[in-house]
């Protein structure tokens, strides 16, 4: 929809609400179930073949959360868009303690490392074009 809908809800919480409302809260499936799913699922849906598991020679993409408290945050609406038009999002998650992007701490302890940040050690990911086989 080109973003039609983007003025309605951001879903960039979903993986907290997804751990914090429905895996905790709702028990809709294991932990383990919905950490694949937002991990390894993806990876492999995409074709990236060295992300998305914890296994030597791939890249480190990690996020330390306590399953406790896990929390996509408050709603609230930003006017950050052209026009000053507005957006719901919840943008204050609770319960995320560490984040490493490729290995490299960006959050520790529930604070940003601002220098780690500033280098950006993430990168733009293609997905690899997947062929279909008969069969």
């Amino acid at each position: 929809d080109a973003g039609a809908h983007v003025g309605q809800l951001c879903d960039a919480p979903q993986a907290t609400d997804l751990l914090g409302n429905w895996v905790r809260d709702r028990n809709v499936m294991p932990m383990e179930t919905a950490i694949r799913k937002l991990s390894g699922q993806q990876a492999d849906l995409f074709g990236f073949v060295d992300r998305g598991y914890l296994r030597p020679g791939y890249w480190a993409d990690i996020t330390v959360f306590d399953p406790e408290t896990i929390d996509p945050g408050p709603v609230r609406r930003v006017r950050d868009f052209p026009a000053n038009a507005e957006r719901l999002t919840a943008d204050e998650p609770a319960g995320i303690r560490h984040v490493l992007v490729n290995g490299h701490a960006i959050q520790v302890d529930g604070t940003p490392v601002a220098e780690a940040v500033a280098s950006r050690p993430g990168h733009l990911l293609r997905s690899t074009p997947r062929v279909a086989t008969s069969g």
